[in-house]
């Protein structure tokens, strides 16, 4: 998802290395369609960030998309800039663009640095600088990666404008049809869905699913890295479950957690498995 030096292509070049050969497309609904069509191999979208947290849209993709698997994860340390046209001043900014979680990265900055400038999305932060240099108007900035800069004949006015400096974004790699076990090689972890079942229906706030998840997971062995939830659509308070889980020995028996989650008679769906993805800095 995004243009030529977005985060995401930054992402996608680290984990597929030679092997990267991008198509772009502006949306997250667009990149799970067209792995789920296979008319790419392999898809990559943000999930979360450290400051602003997880992606809604992707956990609903995730849950509503069938036929597709987590197959791989980048974390990528992301440092914003600012980035307009030469010899702009600070308070001759009128608009500032970029992608919705990347303004949101930059909120303090942009509140007390710009806090007369107009705040616009873009579909990705390349295409915002795109945006400012076809536009010409030295009043109109984006926030992006630094090296959109120079590739777009314009100039950083402002590096590390982000809010927090230890600012990261998870990032998953996607499949169709994907290999879908729970036999976890050393350092790899695991997605697990969970829908309400009907027995569940009037369990407002997942009292009773969470801590059945939990047990389950406790009595494998299992580290819980990361949850979300997310509302189901036509049933007011209830809640899908999302669950990154590893084991603390590194090594997960492929029949543990299914075992456990079946005798639970929970309804869930395994997302993918696959290895800890490693930590790019900026």
């Amino acid at each position: 998802q995004g243009g030529p030096g977005s985060y995401h292509d930054r992402a996608a070049g680290y984990y597929f290395g030679d092997a990267y050969n991008p198509e772009y497309l502006k949306t997250f609904d667009a990149v799970f369609d067209s792995v789920a069509r296979g008319s790419v191999n392999f898809g990559v979208t943000a999930i979360e960030n450290s400051t602003t947290c997880q992606i809604d849209d992707v956990l609903d993709l995730l849950r509503s998309t069938e036929g597709i698997s987590i197959v791989g994860e980048v974390n990528l340390g992301i440092t914003h800039s600012l980035i307009g046209h030469a010899n702009v001043k600070l308070g001759d900014i009128r608009t500032v663009y970029s992608h919705p979680m990347a303004l949101k990265q930059c909120k303090n900055f942009l509140k007390n640095e710009l806090p007369r400038a107009v705040k616009r999305e873009a579909s990705d932060t390349a295409t915002s600088v795109v945006l400012v240099r076809e536009q010409a108007d030295p009043t109109m900035v984006a926030i992006a990666d630094a090296n959109n800069a120079e590739q777009n004949g314009l100039v950083v006015l402002k590096e590390k404008i982000e809010d927090d400096p230890a600012n990261y974004t998870r990032f998953l790699v996607l499949k169709r049809d994907g290999t879908l076990n729970f036999s976890f090689e050393p350092n790899s972890k695991a997605t697990v869905l969970i829908n309400p079942s009907e027995c569940e229906a009037t369990d407002s706030l997942g009292q009773t699913i969470l801590p059945k998840a939990l047990g389950c997971f406790a009595l494998a062995g299992v580290t819980l890295t990361n949850y979300y939830k997310r509302p189901v659509f036509g049933s007011p308070w209830q809640y899908s479950l999302y669950f990154d889980i590893s084991h603390r020995d590194g090594e997960l028996n492929k029949q543990t957690v299914a075992t456990i989650l079946d005798y639970q008679e929970l309804n869930w769906r395994l997302l993918g498995v696959y290895a800890s993805g490693q930590t790019i800095e900026s």
